[in-house]
């Protein structure tokens, strides 16, 4: 399947973080597909799936500050980007996080951990890439 980016410019430049988990692949393959896309940065802790030329793979934590801020200082030394798509998340992560179902599950340490994960590192994200767009 091919993206047509038609509010974007030829030589679309485009960053995705969590470019390894399930919807990050899917919109990495389907950004590296599109025409009018040249560079897609891949930004994720794993490897991704995806293969193609114009992938650049960057290694990113993002329940850590230091590691976005490397991560976007070497998506920026590349140049303007012109798309970034956050698709990092946790809604479980073995049998430590599993959704709560009732009031009583909640746990605040892991209530912090999905909180950060889910809203404070987006933030940061835009906080180290919005010079780059």
């Amino acid at each position: 399947m091919t993206v047509d980016l038609d509010s974007f410019q030829n030589d679309c430049r485009a960053a995705v973080v969590g470019a390894s988990g399930g919807i990050g692949t899917a919109i990495t393959r389907l950004l590296a597909a599109s025409p009018g896309v040249s560079t897609v940065y891949a930004l994720s802790r794993s490897p991704t799936l995806v293969t193609s030329d114009k992938l650049q793979s960057v290694s990113v934590d993002v329940e850590d500050e230091q590691s976005i801020r490397s991560a976007a200082e070497a998506v920026r030394s590349e140049g303007k980007i012109d798309l970034v798509f956050v698709a990092t998340g946790i809604l479980h992560d073995g049998d430590d996080i599993q959704p709560e179902k009732r009031l009583s599950d909640l746990r605040p340490d892991v209530l912090q951990r999905v909180l950060y994960v889910n809203a404070v590192a987006p933030a940061l994200v835009a906080k180290h890439l919005l010079p780059a767009l």
